[in-house]
Formats: structure tokens, C-alpha cells, sequence
């Protein structure tokens, strides 16, 4: 019962896996804000005064942390939210 796109389930048992592609986490996080924030607690809870400090305490360390995608997130929207109906046109008349 997992949502597939193009043949791939994004979500998985294992929902922002630090094996995961990045764009996949930004995917998922764009659909469900909560999972990032535990992902990003979890993070947090590892690195001295919740900043990341040098000393490998991230999940992946070529990714941005789980909080600084979901602050990436929070600064994006969907272009076409508003606009449920296409646009008026002529070219399959």
C-alpha cells in the first residue's frame, strides 16, 4: 500500500533512511513535515549544543543535516497549488 512513483517506493519502511538520496528526503519532507522533525531531533540529539561541530555526528556528512533540508523545505511551495484547471489554449483544437 506504499505510494510508488515511476516503479520506486520513495517512502519504504524506513521513511528518510540517511541511505536515501537527497532529493528523495526533500521529497518526502515536502509531503510529511513531521517525519523530517524527528529525523532532525534524532540528528541533534548526537551533535554538541545542537550544532554540528566537525566530529562525524551526522548521519551523512555529504548531505545538509535533516533540520537545514527541512528549513530548505519550509522556504519552497508548489507553483501550481492554486491552479487546479488548466490554462485556456488552442493547441489540440
Amino acid at each position: 500500500m506504499l505510494p510508488t512513483i515511476n516503479g520506486r517506493t520513495l517512502g519504504g519502511n524506513s521513511d528518510l533512511c540517511f541511505l536515501k538520496g537527497a532529493k528523495q528526503v526533500y521529497s518526502i519532507i515536502a509531503s510529511d513535515r513531521p517525519k523530517a522533525e524527528w529525523w532532525g531531533s534524532m540528528e541533534n540529539s548526537v551533535v554538541s549544543g545542537g550544532k554540528f561541530t566537525g566530529d562525524g555526528a551526522r548521519f551523512r556528512s555529504d548531505q545538509p543535516s535533516y533540520q537545514q533540508m527541512l528549513d530548505y523545505s519550509d522556504t519552497q511551495f508548489d507553483m501550481f497549488a492554486d491552479h487546479d484547471e488548466a490554462f485556456d489554449c488552442f493547441c489540440c483544437d
